[in-house]
């Protein structure tokens, strides 16, 4: 009987673990759902004037610069889903666009090329697509808009009622929609 017992104990205690082993597993609700990796962050270089883009072990440790361009600003990294690139917005075409690179520093490709400013890139979960903060000097309205990462093409997601401004876009983590923060006559209204 004792035998038993432990025996019962034994098999539910490793059915818990089993248990507790899958749900510890999951992969995370966010754009890159793989282990924690390495941080993408923007740092000022004194001798240039500028910001630039650089990865570092989350302890800090082992500090990687991947862009140097000049005066040119980069800002608002956001990796890639599967942590093989980074997008970011720089000013190096004039008006700031979207850019990525590669994790590892190669690879630099402009995406967008419009006519006035696209920033604050944030990737699709399938990598093909990313929601922009933009504008345009073509007669576009200021809004949320997606570029397809093949082609640079925006379309517009969001159209503002006169003295709004949409910006900060990101994806939900199934793709289906995407948040961002209204900002009516100089005072944030939150994110829709």
């Amino acid at each position: 009987m004792k035998l038993l017992r432990v025996t019962c104990c034994l098999l539910v205690l490793l059915l818990s673990l089993v248990a507790f082993a899958f749900v510890a597993v999951q992969p995370a609700l966010a754009t890159f759902p793989g282990q924690n990796g390495r941080i993408a962050f923007v740092r000022f270089i004194h001798d240039t004037g500028s910001t630039q883009l650089f990865t570092i072990n989350p302890d800090g440790s082992d500090a990687r610069q991947l862009t140097d361009l000049g005066g040119a600003n980069v800002g608002d990294p956001d990796w890639f889903p599967d942590g093989t690139k980074i997008a970011f917005d720089s000013d190096l075409a004039g008006n700031v666009r979207i850019f990525t690179i590669n994790a590892d520093g190669t690879g630099f490709t402009q995406i967008t090329s419009g006519s006035g400013f696209e920033g604050y890139p944030s990737w699709s979960p399938d990598g093909t697509h990313i929601a922009v903060d933009g504008d345009s000097e073509d007669g576009l309205p200021q809004g949320i808009f997606i570029a397809d990462v093949a082609t640079g093409d925006l379309t517009p997601v969001t159209v503002n009622p006169y003295g709004e401004f949409d910006t900060q876009p990101q994806y939900s983590p199934d793709g289906t929609q995407i948040t961002f923060t209204r900002v009516k006559n100089s005072q944030c209204v939150g994110s829709v």
